[in-house]
């Protein structure tokens, strides 16, 4: 008796290429997915970040503004000398009593904000004033070499602008002058200082603006 021989099925061409199309289909789904979930991830950092700047920024500010000191310390004469304010449309300078929580560095310090467009970064300068001499220094202002070391350094900032508000003189009318820069010499503090802050670029960007008042921060 001959035993016919049973031919075992298997897949077709067509099968095949079927099932190759869905675990593409699947694939490129997946990918997609995990894709906008990575950009939605960066993205909400990014913007966490941010924030974190446009909150840091000006509320240090803030606090060495609120300790601003407008006299010689080291002065004993009853009339003492005025410490220098002054800065331009990106960078400012003033003399401060405050200093972070922990800080070894206590007493009166000359703070130095300037920014670099071209570099998109902020950058913060910190001079310890201990002595009669530290106040006699050449004082370190505007941008290129001879500056010292930053205490700190905040990239991706796209816009730093400052304004100095000037009071209209007594009996003169309109809104308060507004001016680009604010020299040193200059014998009162603006009555107010304007910040225009931003990060990020083009639909990403985001600015704010604050406004310090100073002549009541006299010390």
């Amino acid at each position: 008796m001959v035993s016919s021989l049973k031919i075992k099925g298997g897949f077709t061409l067509l099968e095949i290429l079927v099932a190759m199309i869905l675990v593409s289909m699947v694939t490129v789904v997946v990918a997609t997915a995990l894709r906008l979930s990575i950009e939605s991830w960066e993205r909400g950092a990014k913007e966490g970040e941010d924030f974190q700047v446009l909150s840091a920024i000006p509320s240090l500010m803030e606090r060495q503004l609120l300790s601003l000191v407008r006299y010689d310390p080291f002065d004993q004469a009853p009339a003492k000398k005025l410490l220098p304010f002054y800065g331009d449309s990106n960078s400012v300078s003033f003399f401060t009593s405050y200093a972070p929580q922990g800080s070894p560095w206590q007493g009166l310090m000359r703070v130095t904000y300037i920014f670099m467009e071209e570099e998109k970064a902020l950058y913060l300068f910190e001079q310890v004033i201990t002595t009669k001499d530290d106040l006699d220094k050449e004082p370190f202002s505007g941008k290129g070499a001879g500056l010292p070391e930053p205490i700190s350094m905040v990239p991706g900032i796209t816009e730093f602008g400052l304004a100095y508000f000037d009071n209209k003189k007594e009996g003169q009318k309109g809104p308060s002058v507004i001016k680009d820069q604010w020299k040193p010499d200059t014998p009162a503090l603006p009555a107010a200082l304007g910040v225009r802050l931003g990060v990020g670029a083009d639909s990403g960007k985001r600015s704010k603006d604050w406004f310090f008042c100073l002549r009541s921060k006299i010390k």
